[in-house]
């Protein structure tokens, strides 16, 4: 731990604003537990029937062997596999990556915003797809559960409330979130955790346009020293999530983003947001409705004009 917060303390001094060596100070203690491998056992016993709960049989993990089971040793059943984003190991299967992205990304939303108990390293490698052997239904496996962040119930809902802002555009409560964690700049941090700019961001529909391109070399070349001091001021559980967050926005892209990943999040963000009743059905209701839209011009584009279609395709959804 003291040779990477040197080597990244040298690395923020040769270029201003990459000194992330205040987030691995701050989350040193979970980045620690990840060499326990009874813990790490215990994280994925936990995960396995908190997922059971929501998913059923859709997602699982590898069951632990404690009979040979210590601190430096962990022995789980094996489960083969392909890789969440092996789209030509999936097609094999007969599964469609739709689904695989869709519930690759609802399981780590339902972590982020219903459980608290997150994932921090869900990289194709640590997500399996396979058939269950019993009901040969597809099924999603995750793996590698040391590196786990726990979320209090006042950061959770916190998160929550923050990223339904974020989607809805509402400024006017994103401040007020911002102001609670000393955050000035809400603008930033909301691009932050889109990993897009939050100026031109929309739920369905996000062209990546020339200017889109350039706002983010802006914000990467100027701006990051202020974002390393917007995640110094962030609960330090909350640069983990952001990890998450990054790494299935990365690998719903790399499969090219079949799924809208920031509407699929705000469904499961939504549930335990402090929004009233009504507030929450409607959002919802407004929320299928768009996507029912959406889904019905793409269909008729597709049929009117396919070669239109295809480049508007490959043009929406940030992921």
């Amino acid at each position: 731990m003291a040779t990477i917060n040197l080597m990244l303390k040298l690395c923020g001094y040769a270029f201003k604003g990459y000194d992330f060596s205040v987030v691995v100070t701050r989350a040193g203690k979970i980045l620690e537990a990840e060499l326990d491998f009874t813990q790490e056992s215990k994280n994925a016993e936990r995960c396995q029937m908190e997922m059971r709960k929501h998913f059923g049989d859709e997602v699982t993990c590898p069951s632990v062997r404690w009979d040979y089971t210590t601190s430096r040793v962990m022995v789980t059943d094996f489960i083969h596999g392909v890789k969440v984003s092996d789209e030509e190991g999936l097609a094999k299967m007969r599964i469609q990556k739709s689904w695989a992205m869709e519930i690759y990304i609802a399981a780590f939303a339902y972590q982020l915003f219903n459980t608290g108990f997150v994932h921090a390293d869900p990289h194709p490698g640590n997500v399996f797809v396979h058939r269950n052997p019993v009901t040969h239904k597809p099924q999603l496996v995750i793996l590698d559960h040391g590196l786990y962040v726990e979320l209090s119930d006042k950061k959770r809902v916190k998160l929550a409330n923050l990223w339904c802002a974020i989607v809805e555009r509402d400024d006017e409560r994103l401040i007020e979130i911002c102001k609670s964690m000393n955050v000035a700049n809400y603008n930033l941090l909301a691009s932050v955790f889109l990993q897009y700019p939050y100026k031109n961001f929309s739920t369905f529909q996000a062209t990546a346009t020339s200017g889109d391109l350039e706002l983010m070399r802006y914000q990467a070349r100027e701006e990051m020293h202020n974002v390393t001091e917007i995640l110094d001021l962030m609960p330090p559980e909350y640069a983990l999530v952001l990890r998450n967050l990054v790494t299935v926005r990365a690998t719903n892209k790399e499969v090219g983003n079949p799924v809208c990943r920031t509407a699929l999040l705000y469904k499961y963000a939504i549930r335990d947001s402090t929004l009233p009743f009504y507030r929450v059905w409607w959002s919802l209701a407004r929320l299928h409705y768009q996507e029912w839209m959406s889904d019905l011009q793409m269909a008729y584009l597709k049929w009117w004009r396919p070669e239109m279609f295809e480049v508007v395709d490959d043009m929406l959804k940030i992921g």
